[in-house]
């Protein structure tokens, strides 16, 4: 075993395990730049978006940059890309751009009975919508329907285009359900009205985001959305998530630099076995480039002395906990 020519200080600027745009801004660690192609989503008006990934692909990360973008504008965003191509676009779109107030709805937490999801969200839009804790509510402004919430803000204001919607892990409650087939209606039935409230109050929305590990085509979830943008097999959008090859040596080359002296192998060797192990991921039939799962490049760049190991399976992540559970 050789040794290593980064130290600590270098090893924690590596993003592993980050979800949050403004963390990574703020610890100084390093953020791929795919920020073009968020502008370009970004822009997208009355338009749902989604995009499905397997976990440990940064899809919350995702709709964290959103956040940060549409609350906060360009102030977290100096010296990427979404700044220099703004500059030089025509209509300076982003720079012009006011911001919104943002609801970030996180559906994994809610996975063991319909009655958390229901509450859980109805919390969350409360405290969005009316600025106000549960607690500071009267009874009146109260709703234990997070559609309810939704159709009577509607109906009680005039907002237009006011708000951003981003939903991550929105099949996560589904997920977890597939070997309680009653639960599993349950879940189901509930997001599916709970996206068609969404569509119905779509005038308050400025842009709608969802996430998931899976497309559920087949059960209605998404035929509500007459316009849904759905990016997972979107030749533009096949590289959004994860590292290219580009990506790789722009950003990672010391850490592949410091791998091979760990482990007495060339440079060259130790990119031919990256890209053995962590390589392949290909979202899109006319995808320009393959993919890394950031988990397990980040996972190895961080202790190289275990090896090339399968960092993605061998977490939570990786276990294709739907699909045994349903076989």
């Amino acid at each position: 075993m050789g040794q290593a020519i980064l130290d600590k200080s270098e090893i924690d600027k590596l993003p592993l395990g980050y979800t949050s745009f403004s963390e990574i801004k703020n610890d100084g660690a390093i953020y791929v730049d795919k920020t073009d192609l968020v502008s370009d989503l970004g822009r997208l008006k009355a338009t749902p978006v989604f995009l499905s990934r397997p976990r440990r692909f940064g899809k919350s990360l995702l709709l964290s940059t959103f956040e940060s973008l549409f609350s906060r504008g360009l102030k977290d965003f100096e010296n990427l890309k979404i700044i220099e191509n703004d500059v030089n676009s025509k209509d300076r779109f982003w720079h012009n751009e006011k911001t919104y107030k943002v609801i970030h709805l996180d559906f994994s937490p809610y996975t063991n009975d319909i009655e958390s999801l229901k509450s859980g969200i109805a919390i969350k839009l409360q405290y969005a919508l009316m600025g106000k804790k549960l607690s500071e509510l009267s009874e009146t402004e109260k709703h234990d329907s997070p559609i309810d919430l939704l159709m009577s803000y509607k109906t009680e204001n005039d907002a237009i285009s006011e708000f951003v919607l981003l939903i991550d892990e929105y099949d996560s409650p589904i997920s977890h359900s597939v070997d309680n087939a009653q639960k599993m209606k349950e879940m189901m039935d509930f997001i599916s009205s709970f996206f068609a409230a969404i569509k119905s109050c779509e005038r308050i929305f400025r842009f709608v985001c969802i996430t998931g590990i899976t497309r559920l085509a087949h059960v209605s979830l998404f035929s509500m959305f007459n316009n849904l943008k759905d990016i997972t097999v979107n030749d533009k959008y096949s590289a959004l998530l994860g590292i290219t090859e580009n990506e790789l040596h722009e950003y990672f080359d010391t850490y592949v630099q410091n791998a091979a002296a760990v482990l007495d192998m060339s440079v060259s060797d130790v990119y031919a076995r990256l890209k053995s192990t962590y390589n392949g991921f290909q979202f899109t039939i006319g995808a320009q480039q393959t993919v890394y799962n950031p988990w397990s490049l980040f996972s190895f760049f961080c202790e190289p002395e275990f090896g090339f190991l399968n960092y993605w399976y061998s977490t939570s992540g990786g276990v294709p906990t739907m699909l045994v559970k349903y076989l």
